[in-house]
């Protein structure tokens, strides 16, 4: 039998087909009983449904998953973007969203906020000695800290290194308090793997300003930080605009260091050390200059701080050394100095960390063909040594080489026989406030015999330092004070005009 063209479920097919055609695969048709070829198609048409909707539902699951995926994905790319991986807290990117926020709303008229910033003290020293893995736990303990101080509605980040941020809501009458309870909170000691840690804390902060944008917000809060890392006790500082332009100076000087330390601007002049029996010169101590082109000499406690934070101090030490390395080495030549005149050098402890400073030296000495027994070099006995440090391994490498290490300073800092006598040392330089008033403190008289007979039990070289008259050197020549440097024994030169010797 011919299936008719008029069969009504010739126009029911098409009509299920168009509909699948759009996607909707719910269409069922149910065959008739003729069994014929129209019936075949319908059970082909059936089973060609429910596979499609089969497929499509696996599709649409796949689609459900890959677009979670995605959004996954996408979060975590968000996280990193914003916040900080070590720690948690959000980056620099992310705070200054945050803070373009919040100035938006102050120039709506709504409360202001304000903006800590915040820096360890000593956390390079903690990375030196005991090891990055611990300084990351460091700063893991100070995060920690944080989130127990800051609300959900407050911001911390991580601005990079050992700086980090917080933006409080709160008005300038508050600000003072927060940073001190602040300040309480993260220098509590920590107990690190058994390590106790004091890292100590400095914290600047600026209000919130309608007329700033978040850049120079950050600035403010920065300049207040550096204020109050520069301060030995006042560890918390709002911004004030005169510390801007501080900043500002000292970046510009800064600048000019930069390019003085490749020129003739930095430079040594040189003051005697005598005898004070003979008036003999035994010794030239040399002191760094900066000859500024624009501001005149530059003294040495303003420029070698800046030299330390810019990292521009190994700079300027290497070229001390060797200027005035050349300068000895052509007097010795030249006869203007004796064969056995020693050369006084000052070096930074952070020198003495350095595994290749002795070798350094030996080859510059050896260069210049100037004996190691000529060269003294000088730390300041304020900076600790510790006993079982890079700094003590040097000293000893120094030693071997002849070279003598003499303690800057002494009295100032720590003043421990025992220290003295378990470092490899060939002399002291006494502090000028022991020298100071010793014509008529008595009880200066007492201590300055004391560290004497110390000296002499430990075979170390005493120098009294700023003697400025002839009243006091006699009197510490009578307490056994044998060797002097200051004006009244010999005032400095410039390398040009190196005083002759006496006796």
């Amino acid at each position: 039998m011919h299936e008719s063209a008029d069969d009504p479920r010739i126009k029911e097919l098409i009509d299920a087909i168009l509909r699948t055609a759009t996607g909707d695969f719910r269409t069922f048709l149910e065959p008739s009983s003729r069994r014929d070829g129209i019936d075949a198609i319908i059970v082909g048409f059936n089973a060609m449904s429910a596979r499609l909707s089969e497929l499509y539902g696996r599709l649409d699951e796949q689609v459900v998953r890959r677009t979670a995926q995605l959004e996954s994905a996408g979060e975590q790319l968000r996280i990193l973007a914003y916040s900080d991986p070590l720690t948690g807290l959000a980056n620099r990117a992310e705070l200054g969203r945050h803070l373009d926020s919040q100035l938006a709303e102050v120039s709506r008229g709504e409360p202001a906020s304000a903006l800590f910033v915040l820096d360890l003290d000593s956390f390079k020293l903690i990375n030196d000695t005991h090891g990055h893995h611990l300084g990351d736990l460091v700063l893991q303990e100070i995060t920690t800290r944080l989130r127990r101080i800051v609300r959900d509605t407050d911001v911390a980040a991580r601005l990079g290194g050992d700086e980090f941020a917080l933006l409080v809501h709160l008005d300038s009458s508050d600000a003072p308090g927060f940073a001190a309870r602040l300040l309480a909170e993260l220098n509590q000691p920590m107990v690190l793997e058994s390590i106790v840690i004091n890292p100590g804390v400095s914290i600047g902060y600026a209000q919130a300003d309608a007329s700033l944008d978040a850049e120079q917000w950050m600035q403010q809060a920065d300049t207040a930080m550096y204020e109050a890392k520069r301060s030995k006790t006042d560890k918390v500082q709002r911004f004030a605009q005169h510390m801007l332009v501080e900043r500002v100076t000292k970046s510009q000087l800064i600048a000019d260091l930069r390019s003085a330390v490749r020129t003739e601007e930095i430079y040594a002049d040189y003051l005697p050390i005598v005898d004070l029996e003979t008036s003999r010169v035994l010794a030239y101590k040399a002191r760094a200059r900066w000859d500024h082109p624009e501001k005149g000499l530059i003294p040495p406690e303003i420029f070698v701080p800046l030299a330390k934070q810019s990292g521009l101090l190994p700079a300027v030490r290497h070229r001390m050394v060797r200027n005035s390395l050349d300068d000895f080495s052509s007097w010795r030549r030249s006869g203007e100095i004796s064969a056995d005149c020693r050369l006084h050098l000052n070096i930074n402890h952070i020198a003495l960390r350095e595994d290749a400073f002795a070798a350094q030296l030996a080859e510059e000495l050896a260069a210049l063909q100037m004996p190691a027994a000529n060269l003294v070099l000088e730390v300041t006995e304020g900076h600790f040594i510790s006993e079982d440090g890079a700094e003590l391994r040097t000293m000893r490498k120094l030693r071997e080489l002849g070279i003598q290490v003499y303690l800057d300073k002494f009295g100032a800092g720590y003043s421990s026989f025992g220290y003295l006598a378990r470092l490899p040392l060939g002399g002291i330089k006494l502090d000028k406030s022991l020298t100071n008033g010793i014509e008529t403190d008595r009880v200066k008289h007492e201590v300055l015999r004391a560290i004497v007979a110390m000296a002499d039990a430990l075979a170390l070289d005493c120098i009294a330092v700023a003697v400025r008259t002839d009243q006091q050197a006699q009197v510490l020549r009578a307490l056994g004070v044998g060797t002097a440097q200051g004006y009244h024994v010999g005032a400095s030169a410039k390398r040009a005009s190196l005083p002759p010797e006496r006796g």
